[in-house]
């Protein structure tokens, strides 16, 4: 018996009533790490850290005052091995004349303690999914019909409360089916594995009676030999309510106009298909701009000719006036086209080199002689670390700045406007985050208007009495921008005391970024080679006139750039569209071409591609060509220069748009002749 219990693999030992140890096995001492002759006669107080000792000491005295045994659970020992054991301490009857005797047995319970704990943490990771999951989920008992668990998002749906649906059963509560003509339970024999039902439309019954429409899958599940019906649903009435919407309105439709059929069909698609929506909507949008662009540019055009003329006092005023509604309405046009455009969500922000510093200099000193129209003051400070050359996209920067800018002058009665561009420390040189911001002792902004101040036409003072006019697109559109470049935009501002608009945006310094044909048009760089250049700007510095050729199908628009021309000492044939261009280019020589893009018979890319192709004997393949027109978003753009076109300036003209392309590709000593 006693090598029986030295050798046995559980630790086992005796002690006195003093608490000295009496005897013990091999396991016991493997359990302490100390030598078994050493632990004899020692006391718990010796062979134990404090803790345990007071512990089994604590258990010996309950063991002995109520003759009952002692189990300690998930006792860890102080050796430093990560080991749990379940300690039971105990008598052991003696005659009456000796002392009492007391056991201890140790269990290791480690794998066991591993084991709940993982299952815990298992439990815990399949209740947070349950929980978390959008779609909403019922646990039902096949046979009683009884629900046993929801998740938080059938409570939702249906609209009760966790304690409110366990315990009832599904029948007449949330589904209408009858309890015995259940077609998950009581119609469909259960199958191991079977899914008795997948995306099918459904009907839920709300609280209060209200019925849903969901999109239900149920799935027969056997948990420990019971059986179960897992049933995953999504709520579909509002998909269900737009489709029916969607019907109506194209019945509506085609009882109006039959011609209308193939209009609204495609507009089911788009309702469908968003994608195709985008692609309809950013053509409507290039042909709204066309169609806009087009009489305005002959209305701004003829009025800037008219203001040259010698009007009388009166007329001059009424000619201001024509033309400061002109820009007006061309910011407005401008504005919901460009905020109609990002709605598409088909834009994107481009990545071109280009120097920075040159497009704030210029972009402020646009921003100051506005300023000082107001008799404003007008200050700037752009701090030395600012890099010269970026990566990013110049032409949405430009436009963040010119809205923040004008609102700025817009809205300051008196004052200054202060202009601040810097680099935000932290970052790499190579991956800049940029911080720029207007600050101005304007008419400030409430705090109840400044959450909402980004919003689409959202103003200040929206009031009949309100003294500034505008849309309320320009804060929308720039923060539309400053998202697509990955920035941050915000503003701090006080009522009467003035506000700041400031914005961040991560660019990247990398100059070695290979340029596109985009991205050399706002470096400075031109489309062709620096071979191709001189030779141009040699034949414009020759002593002829440079000779202009304008294609433009509209005859209004024709009279306005021929006349702008001439009023800057240009003369210029006119060619009807793409077609009669080609024939005037191998009748005569011209130096550069404006040239529209949408004309009949051939269009303003087309011709430009067969210009380029030097399949034309008497046409110079390297003419600069400047895109004249009235399409102005950002892929019209990437078409022109794509085509083979040089440049890009957009409708309405006037004599600075047309300069500053004239000056770009005939030379200056060409310019200064003139």
């Amino acid at each position: 018996m006693h090598r029986l219990v030295e050798h046995m693999p559980l630790p086992l030992s005796t002690f006195d009533s003093e608490g000295r140890l009496l005897s013990a096995n091999n396991a016991f001492a493997d359990l302490l790490s100390i030598p078994r002759k050493m632990l004899v006669g020692k006391t718990v107080w010796e062979i134990m850290p404090r803790r345990e000792a007071l512990l089994l000491k604590k258990g010996f005295e309950s063991v002995s005052k109520n003759k009952k045994n002692i189990t300690i659970e998930e006792y860890t020992p102080s050796t430093g091995k990560k080991r749990y054991y379940r300690l039971i301490l105990f008598s052991i009857p003696l005659s009456a004349e000796k002392d009492e005797l007391f056991g201890l047995l140790s269990i290791d319970i480690s794998e066991q303690k591993q084991s709940r704990e993982k299952l815990r943490e298992h439990k815990e990771r399949i209740e947070a999914i349950f929980k978390a999951v959008q779609s909403g989920i019922v646990l039902v008992d096949a046979k009683s019909h009884r629900i046993l668990d929801v998740n938080p998002a059938a409570c939702k749906i249906i609209g009760l409360s966790h304690e409110e649906i366990a315990g009832k059963t599904c029948c007449k509560f949330i589904c209408s089916y009858e309890h015995d003509s259940c077609p998950f339970i009581d119609m469909i024999p259960p199958a191991d594995n079977e899914e008795l039902m997948t995306d099918s439309e459904q009907q839920l019954i709300q609280a209060g009676g209200k019925k849903l429409t969901i999109l239900k899958t149920v799935k027969y599940i056997t948990i420990e030999g019971q059986e179960y019906l897992l049933e995953s649903f999504v709520d579909i009435s509002e998909q269900k309510r737009q489709q029916t919407q969607l019907k109506r309105m194209y019945s509506k439709l085609k009882k109006l106009n039959t011609n209308l059929e193939e209009e609204i069909a495609f507009a089911n698609r788009m309702a469908i298909e968003a994608e195709t929506a985008n692609i309809a909507k950013s053509e409507f949008l290039a042909n709204m701009s066309h169609e806009i662009r087009t009489p305005l540019n002959g209305i701004t055009g003829m009025v800037s000719l008219l203001l040259d003329t010698g009007l009388t006092s009166k007329q001059q005023e009424y000619a201001d006036t024509l033309q400061q509604s002109s820009d007006i309405l061309l910011d407005i046009i401008n504005k919901v086209l460009e905020y109609t455009s990002l709605e598409t969500s088909r834009v994107k922000a481009s990545t071109v080199v280009f120097n920075l510093k040159n497009l704030l200099l210029r972009i402020t000193e646009i921003i100051k002689l506005k300023a000082q129209d107001k008799k404003l003051h007008f200050s700037k400070r752009i701090s030395h670390d600012v890099p010269e050359r970026i990566t990013g996209d110049p032409e949405y920067l430009k436009q963040i700045l010119v809205n923040l800018g004008n609102n700025a002058v817009k809205f300051t009665p008196k004052g200054s406007i202060y202009f601040t561009a810097a680099k935000v420390s932290g970052r790499t040189n190579r991956n800049p985050l940029l911080y720029f911001s207007f600050q101005d002792t304007g008419i400030g902004i409430t705090e109840e208007m400044q959450d909402s101040i980004f919003k689409e036409f959202t103003q200040a003072d929206s009031s009949f009495t309100r003294k500034y006019g505008g849309i309320g697109l320009g804060l929308t559109i720039s923060k539309r921008l400053v998202d697509l470049m990955g920035g941050e935009i915000g503003l701090r501002s006080m009522p009467e005391k003035g506000s700041e608009f400031w914005f961040t945006i991560p660019f990247s310094d990398n100059e070695s970024h290979p340029l596109s044909s985009t991205a050399k048009f706002h470096s400075g760089l031109s489309f062709f080679s620096e071979k191709t250049e001189q030779s141009i700007a040699h034949e414009s510095s020759a002593e002829t006139e440079p000779v202009i050729l304008v294609v433009e199908d509209n005859l209004i628009n024709q009279r306005v750039v021929i006349e702008l021309l001439k009023k800057m000492g240009y003369s210029a044939d006119i060619a009807n569209n793409g077609a009669e261009a080609i024939k005037a280019l191998e009748l005569k020589d011209y130096n550069l071409i404006f040239m529209d893009i949408q004309m009949p018979e051939m269009d303003g890319l087309e011709a430009t591609r067969i210009i380029r192709s030097s399949s034309l004997d008497r046409v110079d393949p390297c003419i600069p060509i400047v895109a004249m027109t009235a399409h102005t978003l950002q892929e019209d753009r990437d078409m022109c220069f794509k085509a083979g076109m040089n440049d890009f300036i957009s409708k309405p003209l006037s004599s600075e748009t047309l300069s500053a392309p004239l000056q770009r590709w005939l030379s200056k000593k060409a310019s200064k002749e003139k």
